[in-house]
């Protein structure tokens, strides 16, 4: 992966578990992310997480199907440990996403929250590809660059560097290069996420979060105010 050392972990995974545990905006936003994701999922499907974490992911699709198939890949062993103790009964593994070694056609699902950006997508891709099975989805969560969520992640100090991201054109490209057909694309997120400071920083609204919520259903519908893309893919 390119530039491990300085991007994937740019806080200390103490700094995101107490984020976690104080933040309940925080932990709003990311379940209805969540709830996004597990809409795509049955509890007879074999899923892989790429980028598990701390198994935030994890221990919402564990909990609502207790019985699922579920394995999750980082290349932090913390990081997957603390994912253990989210999800025992998940299945995790230290190594790099940008060098999947399962063998062809062996995911229902593939999940990919805030990846991307970090690797390189042929690379990543076409390892994807290989691994899901036929009919098989890979669900896709990665901040956007539409201008107004892009400069407004800006102005709250956000910890990367956002010039960066993969756009929409070419991260669409790049899935239909390696024959993971798009079957939705939605833009999510206008206000919630960036208001919450991330794990990073604290919330920059304190109260009025019901409030907050509504009005980000509302300008999300606008792409341009979006923060974050969801794109649902199957090969």
């Amino acid at each position: 992966m390119k530039d491990v050392e300085k991007h994937e972990y740019p806080m200390t995974l103490e700094r995101v578990e107490r984020r976690w545990k104080t933040s309940k905006p925080l932990r709003e936003v990311y379940h209805q992310w969540h709830k996004k994701i597990m809409s795509q999922i049955k509890e007879t499907d074999k899923v892989l997480e790429i980028g598990c974490g701390v198994g935030l992911f994890a221990e919402s699709l564990t909990k609502k199907f207790p019985q699922i198939d579920y394995a999750g890949i980082d290349y932090v062993a913390r990081a997957t440990k603390l994912a253990k103790k989210r999800a025992p009964k998940g299945k995790f593994q230290v190594g790099n996403i940008e060098h999947l070694n399962f063998k062809p056609d062996s995911f229902d699902i593939v999940v990919g929250i805030d990846v991307l950006h970090h690797a390189d997508l042929d690379i990543i891709l076409s390892d994807v590809s290989k691994i899901l099975k036929q009919g098989g989805r890979f669900i896709i969560l990665e901040p956007a660059v539409k201008f107004f969520g892009k400069n407004l992640r800006k102005l709250v100090g956000h910890h990367e560097n956002i010039d960066k991201y993969p756009d929409e054109k070419k991260l669409t490209t790049s899935l239909k290069k390696h024959k993971l057909s798009i079957k939705k694309v939605k833009f999510i997120s206008a206000i919630d996420y960036p208001l919450t400071g991330g794990f990073s920083k604290k919330e920059f609204i304190k109260f009025g979060w019901p409030l907050i919520l509504r009005l980000d259903k509302l300008l999300s519908l606008v792409p341009t105010f979006c923060s974050k893309i969801f794109i649902i893919t199957e090969k």
